[in-house]
């Protein structure tokens, strides 16, 4: 089904215009090009689309307070989402850095509530608290797509500052239940995800209806 078919079911049921909205954080050594990639299968869907783009970082991502800085500005773009229209559902979807920056504004500002998370090429630690967050009614459901053959998230443990770890290749063990879902794929690699059809095929299913599709 594609975007256009979820955004007139949306309006066929009565739900508002941007009923949800999407926070999306790219990686390090890059300003997201993919976050402009998915923008218009977001709006056909009509899915509000904040990127967050914090520049091309590459040195400066060694420091945890790197991390905290985008991690305030995630919590920012949220706080402005919700006094625009406080009844949004938000979701939010980070690659490799910006996994870790989604992981650190989760633990520091717990108003802070995503009905969704998706991380791909994830650079959190396998052992991050989602039972802690998830008891605390900050997210719903989290989708994490992982690629066994990315080296990147290994490296991350060793080079990074915060709770980092290779939860991108090999996933969470702290799954707070039924809440984290690990979905693996072999093809992959570090930024394989990041595409339009992608996001059409699976993003947009999971942040409508947070149903994931079968992997291919």
């Amino acid at each position: 089904m594609r975007g256009r078919d979820y955004r007139g079911f949306a309006r066929d049921v009565g739900n508002p215009s941007f009923r949800k909205a999407l926070i999306s954080i790219h990686g390090m050594k890059t300003t997201g090009a993919w976050q402009k990639d998915i923008n218009v299968e977001l709006q056909e869907a009509g899915i509000l689309h904040l990127p967050l783009d914090y520049g091309y970082a590459l040195l400066s991502v060694v420091r945890r307070k790197k991390a905290d800085a985008v991690a305030l500005q995630i919590a920012e773009k949220y706080e402005h989402l919700k006094i625009r229209q406080p009844e949004l559902r938000i979701t939010a979807i980070g690659h490799s850095f910006g996994t870790l920056a989604i992981g650190r504004a989760l633990q520091m500002v717990a108003e802070v509530r995503f009905e969704r998370v998706v991380l791909y090429a994830s650079i959190l630690s396998r052992k991050y608290p989602w039972g802690k967050i998830a008891g605390r009614g900050q997210v719903l459901k989290v989708l994490n797509e992982t690629c066994k053959s990315d080296k990147l998230p290994k490296v991350a443990r060793v080079v990074l500052r915060g709770p980092t770890g290779s939860s991108g290749c090999h996933g969470f063990k702290d799954l707070a239940g039924s809440v984290v879902h690990n979905r693996e794929y072999e093809w992959a690699g570090h930024s394989g995800l990041g595409t339009a059809a992608h996001c059409r095929d699976v993003w947009i299913p999971f942040i409508l209806n947070g149903k994931i599709p079968p992997a291919a």
